[in-house]
């Protein structure tokens, strides 16, 4: 009768712990769908990059406003997609981060943290029909406003003071500093 009561505890105890160790998925979740798909990183919190690929990606055709950070990245969405029986999800983490350290210093903050990490996901993605620019949307480095805003402030050009050769009197030479003691 005690080992069958001491069983029982065990068993107890080793299905409560098993609950606590499991995932917590953030609140947003409950919105559903419209929510989980906006982009890579918020399908990988809900646990729903499988569904979002299934039902929403591979059906959208995504315009993407074009600049130099998107057209690099949909490059390498669509090489990558071209060879991804061939990649393993190391290869394909270090091909993306190679991309973003190409950035721009302005991009190259957002693209590291939207890209860290989600080699999994990302290689699941590459695989289905999903086209190079949603992949490259959904990663965030593709209609992204703050990344556009970011390279805006970037490009803007800096002015420059116009400096005329002989205004500074360093540069009158020897004539000049000889002349007197006020110019040394």
């Amino acid at each position: 009768m005690t080992n069958a009561l001491a069983v029982c505890l065990l068993v107890t105890l080793f299905s409560c712990s098993n609950l606590s160790s499991a995932r917590q998925i953030p609140k947003e979740c409950a919105k559903g769908p419209g929510l989980w798909c906006q982009s890579l990183r918020q399908a990988a919190e809900c646990g729903a990059v499988g569904h979002c690929i299934a039902t929403v990606w591979v059906n959208q055709d995504q315009t993407i406003r074009k600049n130099d950070v998107s057209n690099k990245f949909v490059t390498l969405f669509s090489e990558l997609k071209d060879i991804n029986d061939l990649i393993n999800e190391e290869y394909l983490g270090l091909r993306v981060k190679s991309a973003c350290r190409s950035t721009p210093q302005a991009a190259y903050k957002l693209c590291k943290q939207n890209t860290a990490g989600f080699e999994k996901y990302l290689s699941h993605v590459l695989a289905s029909k999903t086209s190079a620019e949603t992949i490259c949307r959904i990663v965030g480095m593709c209609n992204n406003e703050k990344l556009e805003q970011a390279l805006e402030k970037k490009t803007e050009p800096k002015k420059h003071k116009e400096q005329l050769l002989g205004t500074e009197q360093c540069t009158w030479g020897p004539s000049y500093w000889c002349s007197n003691f006020r110019a040394i």
